[in-house]
């Protein structure tokens, strides 16, 4: 039975519109033929998997849940949801986060990385290092569980190493790029609070607009304006911003 043209859109809007069901965020651009029944040739760049000539529906769906291709702090890659073996693959992400910093110079000993005891679970993953006297730390909690937020951890920690040997970037951008306060999930938490956002918000849109309300409210030149608390409140929002940019 042919599906019109519009009916399909508004069910694959319906699916990828923010989110699929892994937690990543989406945004595909499909091609589809005027009067077919069918999707056909959905523009995505060779490093995500084709959607098979004459997919339907029902496959553009599990392969929206499985592969996602995500964007962070300027590099965009592939996600896969992570099915099977969740602790041996949140090991071999450790290992390869290890594997990748060594590259730069570091020792196993400069390098924590606290595996949680069940990778399927829903938990930020994070990884800490050492640089020339630098507190450096990176973490991800936007996908669903431990193991897929260990993936991008590494895949970012990776990019950014490999910029690093090949010059494209400076060792003092790399140490900018990650360097953090000791207690930075103390002060990612206590910034939440503040701006009155939950604790495991990461809608970044939402935070921007509590942070204008209360920027707008405790300005100086406000009827309630507090200089002490704007200035809180800028502070506050540009943690989270270098957290979930």
């Amino acid at each position: 039975m042919a599906v019109h043209k519009y009916s399909i859109c508004n069910r694959i809007n319906s699916i990828c519109h923010i989110r699929n069901s892994n937690g990543f965020f989406v945004r595909p651009i499909w091609k589809i033929e005027e009067k077919q029944p069918i999707i056909t040739t959905p523009h995505l760049t060779p490093d995500i998997l084709p959607i098979p000539f004459h997919a339907n529906f029902y496959k553009l769906r599990f392969i929206l849940n499985t592969i996602t291709k995500i964007k962070v702090k300027g590099h965009e890659f592939a996600v896969a949801a992570t099915k099977d073996s969740f602790d041996r693959r949140a090991l071999q992400y450790k290992n390869k986060i290890i594997a990748a910093l060594r590259k730069i110079g570091l020792s196993e000993d400069d390098i924590k990385i606290e595996l949680k005891p069940v990778a399927f679970k829903s938990a930020p993953a994070s990884a800490s290092w050492y640089l020339n006297g630098n507190y450096l730390h990176y973490s991800y909690k936007s996908a669903r569980k431990y193991v897929e937020n260990l993936y991008v951890v590494l895949k970012v920690i990776e990019l950014e190493a490999d910029a690093l040997l090949a010059g494209r970037k400076t060792p003092e951008e790399f140490i900018s790029e990650f360097s953090e306060e000791r207690d930075v999930e103390h002060r990612r938490g206590a910034a939440r609070e503040i701006l009155g956002v939950d604790a495991d918000s990461i809608d970044l849109q939402h935070i921007d607009s509590k942070y204008k309300e209360l920027a707008k409210k405790h300005h100086p030149d406000m009827p309630e304006g507090d200089a002490e608390k704007f200035k809180e409140i800028n502070h506050a929002h540009k943690v989270l911003r270098r957290e979930l940019q």
